[in-house]
């Protein structure tokens, strides 16, 4: 019998450093874009210090309260991280 996937795995790496940065991670499948950004601070041994976002599609997620400090009407609109998965 078939049984759903309880984890992914991801690859994460850092643009334009050499040599390749990178990690490879296994996340629970119920995680969200929120409990990723926590998974590659840990997996970095990061401390959270930088604005971040996510850019999926054309579209940002992130902490729309930070992202959106500052903005004017033309800047793209930034949607919940918490509210989409990976």
């Amino acid at each position: 019998m078939f049984k759903p996937a309880n984890a992914v795995q991801v690859r994460v790496s850092i643009d334009e450093i050499a040599p390749d940065v990178w990690r490879q991670l296994v996340l629970p499948v119920h995680w969200n874009l929120e409990h990723l950004h926590l998974g590659i601070q840990a997996a970095f041994n990061w401390w959270n210090y930088h604005l971040y976002e996510f850019r999926i599609g054309g579209l940002r997620y992130g902490e729309v309260e930070i992202l959106t400090e500052g903005a004017t009407d033309d800047d793209p609109r930034v949607f919940d991280q918490r509210r989409i998965g990976i």
